[in-house]
């Protein structure tokens, strides 16, 4: 085979390819959604993912998807947007396009600057006149300079930030200075680096992140709820499945025979503060895993099972005064029972057996007594959560302000957690170089710990819950002994737990001159747990062993406190 022939088949297999990617079939139908949940969707079916720079595609506009092909599904995304796409790979990037250049006619040059809601200039802000190719970008001192028609549109973006659009015709003096804010939901999509910012993520480590948008609707209590499965290398473990009963957390395995291997909790800048039921997952804005070295590199060795960073929401983008509510009430109950022998069923095994074994049955087959043990521990739990929050942002500051309820019973009887929480922040800009903040949290839990053993689903079915006078049944019908059925257990034990915190952090910033940032904050972490343990005189076993009631009080009163003087 010549190189030309050789040529022409390379030439219609790729042609071929082209093709078969461009008249993909696919079934996408959508009313009525924002753009970017549409991409989402067409990636999760088709497999292609979105290309393009924050701000020349509007992810929050509505649209409507019907289309049976992938280039039909695509065009109707991005119908009415000044842009065009092309296919690379399993990739679809998406360019300004359409552009047209800019027309004659009378002219302006416009000069400012840019700089964030701190005064901070802003290096690399995209300036152009809308709709042509016709732009520039800021310097170092966020300063731009372009020429434009009068008649057109100044449009400012950069990429973590909100755009802004200015019509050239009522810029006077052809001065204008732009304040950028910042896009909580671009924000959200960034992985932010280094003790300058908030998060303190290092890019160059192994992160993982969960974002409020993917437990926001969970009926989940705690965090670490919100975290099982969604982050690779995370393993977390259940303690148990009352409510409010801890988990255990290991990042990568463990690292330590003999020592602990939980991982550093870090919630709003508080190191060491890992009591997770305080925490409502509601109020979370993002949730990120510090896996490797990233975590020594800032943690020192506090830092060596990995960090867990956990950041709170603030009243930024609220754009005035905003109250949220929202609250949801459900059911929990046993999916499936263990499939037990019934009273008949076990004596008539139990005198099978001790005729095998050549001895007498031990039981009457007439009027066995049927006990569904399970039925005894298991019930059809509640479960209810409130949740109010108001927040308000301007230029100078925001805050947000949120209170929770929770009430969740148990499957089990006598367990429940109850949680009531308070959370303040806000953010305050004093003239053009101090900055003053607080983080506030005041929790207080109230949780019933379980008092039945597990091993009440095996008590014998042919033992009845109460004597004929009354009183508790307590003797097995099959050794004699004295034992606490789970009735008993459940009517004459208590146990149960409560949780005040308070944890908050405090911070002043100070700017004297550009390009450095003073910034000293105080934190602390204020907790007192009480456990009451109580058994009564009535219990059989202590009935029959004849030693009293049984009572204990444990407290205990953490208290951590921390003061950070950083400057960059």
């Amino acid at each position: 085979m010549n190189y030309r022939k050789k040529a022409m088949l390379m030439a219609g297999a790729l042609l071929c390819l082209n093709l078969s990617i461009y008249s993909q079939s696919m079934s996408l139908k959508m009313s009525n959604v924002s753009v970017k949940k549409a991409m989402t969707e067409l990636q999760t079916k088709s497999g292609y993912s979105f290309v393009y720079i924050a701000g020349d595609v509007d992810t929050d506009r509505t649209v409507s998807i019907n289309a049976s092909q992938l280039k039909d599904a695509v065009a109707q995304i991005l119908k009415g947007q000044n842009v065009s796409y092309e296919i690379q790979g399993k990739n679809i990037v998406i360019k300004k396009g359409s552009q047209q250049q800019v027309t004659s006619g009378k002219r302006k040059k416009v000069t400012g600057t840019v700089k964030d809601a701190n005064g901070e200039p802003i290096i690399g802000a995209t300036v152009v006149e809308k709709g042509t190719t016709n732009g520039t970008v800021t310097d170092f001192d966020g300063n731009y300079a372009l020429e434009l028609s009068e008649s057109g549109t100044l449009a400012v973006s950069y990429i973590g930030y909100k755009s802004q659009e200015y019509s050239v015709a009522k810029i006077k003096q052809g001065q204008l200075s732009v304040v950028l804010k910042e896009d909580a939901e671009v924000m959200d999509e960034v992985v932010v680096v280094g003790y300058a910012v908030q998060k303190k993520s290092d890019l160059t480590g192994s992160v993982g992140s969960v974002k409020s948008e993917s437990i926001e609707n969970q009926p989940v209590t705690r965090i670490d709820q919100a975290l099982q499965g969604r982050i690779s290398g995370v393993q977390i473990v259940s303690s148990n499945g009352a409510p409010g009963a801890g988990s255990t957390i290991r990042i990568r395995g463990g690292n330590s025979i003999n020592g602990s291997n939980e991982p550093l909790y870090v919630i709003d800048g508080i190191i060491g503060a890992g009591d997770l039921n305080s925490i409502n997952p509601a109020d979370i804005q993002s949730i990120e895993v510090l896996k490797d070295a990233s975590s020594t590199a800032i943690y020192g060795s506090r830092g060596a099972n990995g960090v867990i960073l956990i950041t709170t929401k603030t009243g930024k983008g609220s754009n005035g005064v905003r109250l949220n509510y929202h609250g949801y009430y459900g059911i929990q109950q046993v999916s499936r029972y263990l499939d037990l022998l019934n009273g008949p069923e076990y004596v008539q095994w139990k005198n099978e057996n001790e005729v095998y074994f050549d001895r007498e049955e031990m039981y009457d087959t007439e009027n066995v007594v049927n006990t569904d043990w399970q039925k005894v521990m298991y019930r059809t739990a509640s479960m209810t959560e409130h949740n109010v929050s108001l927040n308000s942002s301007n230029d100078k500051g925001n805050f947000f302000f949120s209170l929770n309820y929770l009430n969740q019973d148990g499957v089990m009887e006598k367990t429940n957690f109850t949680r009531y929480q308070a959370r303040f922040n806000f953010d305050q800009n004093i003239g053009k170089y101090i900055k003053v903040g607080a983080v506030m949290s005041l929790a207080y839990t109230d949780k019933d710990n379980p008092v039945m053993d597990a091993f009440g689903t095996v008590q014998l079915p042919n033992m009845s819950i109460y004597n004929e006078d009354g009183t508790f049944n307590s003797i097995n019908p099959s050794t004699g002994i004295t034992i606490n059925t789970v009735a008993a257990q459940k009517e004459y034990i208590q146990n149960f737990t409560t949780d005040l915190r308070g944890f908050g952090n405090i911070y002043v910033q100070i700017t004297p001159i550009k390009n450095l940032v003073i910034k000293s904050s105080a934190g602390f972490d204020l907790n007192r747990s009480k456990q009451n343990i109580y058994q009564s005189v009535n219990l059989p076993t202590r009935v029959f062993a004849k030693s009293g009631g049984y009572a204990a009080i444990n407290t205990s009163f953490p208290m951590t406190y921390q003061n950070e003087i950083p400057m960059r």
